[in-house]
């Protein structure tokens, strides 16, 4: 097993190497700490954004301003590079190193289709919508004063408001699905257009599913063993002596032929067994009886 300092001194010295191979220690030691590395210092960036609003200063448009992005875009080939090495060392095709992004466009077709299909988040959809398209430009050709002071007082605002009640009252003017209305509609759809209900339940069971298949299937081909002989792409991880000890054998021993010389006959070991078994009681005579 590869140490920490290992796995990461290879992370970063084999940043282009596609084409070799990586062990699972390797891989697990490594990215799980970039990723929480990634997300830790995404929330440090927002909670300095939402300070500076809250101190009336603007923030800044470019993404190399904030250290995540920053990591984020260092790290990006060399965990590609990785995940194909470790694609490589399980004997999988690298096609599947596209698994994680299909199922972030998963969920992100995923939440944008509940939003815009519930009629009580329509009018936030397309209200953020216009809000992007008319503040962006003016934001970020540094125009737009007035925006920073709305935004400057909905921060103000914002730290005094119950987010937690707030998200409810949302949820609540969301009509709750009733299953039994649920099914009568699919129901009537099939009647009305087979062909057409079921391309929609089809769809929409791809962008329900699509996400956790996809991210189930990457963890597995990333949990795979090492394929304990050489491949297309080299050895195994740790050279040859990573492969499985065979259990000894007699061949294994250069002197066990001469083996055969020593053996005794059964006649032998009797009389090999009456000599001791005398030795001892003429000792017991001499020793304790003192005869």
């Amino acid at each position: 097993m590869i140490s920490f300092f290992a796995a990461f001194e290879a992370f970063f010295f084999r940043y282009f190497n596609f084409f070799g191979r990586a062990a699972r220690s390797e891989f697990w030691l490594v990215m799980p700490v970039i990723w929480m590395c990634i997300i830790g210092l995404f929330i440090w960036d927002c909670t300095s954004v939402w300070f500076r609003l809250l101190d009336r200063q603007p923030f800044s448009f470019n993404p190399f301003s904030y250290s995540w992005f920053i990591l984020f875009m260092l790290t990006l080939i060399p965990r590609f590079s990785l995940t194909a090495r470790r694609l490589n060392d399980a004997g999988r095709s690298l096609r599947w190193i596209a698994l994680p992004y299909g199922a972030l466009f998963g969920t992100l077709s995923l939440i944008l289709g509940v939003a815009t299909a519930l009629p009580a988040l329509q009018p936030y959809v397309a209200g953020v919508a216009i809000a992007i398209a008319i503040l962006g430009p003016k934001l970020l050709s540094g125009s737009g004063d007035a925006i920073w002071e709305g935004l400057y007082l909905f921060a103000a605002t914002a730290q005094y408001v119950n987010w937690a009640e707030a998200i409810s009252n949302l949820w609540s003017t969301i009509p709750q699905a009733n299953l039994a209305e649920v099914s009568q509609g699919i129901g009537d759809g099939f009647r009305r257009d087979p062909a057409g209900a079921t391309g929609a339940l089809s769809l929409l069971g791809v962008m329900v599913f699509s996400p956790v298949i996809s991210m189930t299937a990457y963890l597995w081909f990333m949990a795979q063993p090492s394929q304990r002989h050489d491949n297309g792409f080299g050895a195994p991880p740790g050279g040859p002596g990573s492969a499985p000890r065979r259990t000894k054998d007699i061949n294994d021993n250069p002197f066990a032929g001469y083996a055969a010389l020593m053996e005794r006959t059964p006649e032998q070991e009797r009389a090999i067994a009456l000599r001791r078994k005398a030795e001892v009681r003429a000792l017991y005579r001499e020793r304790i009886l003192k005869q």
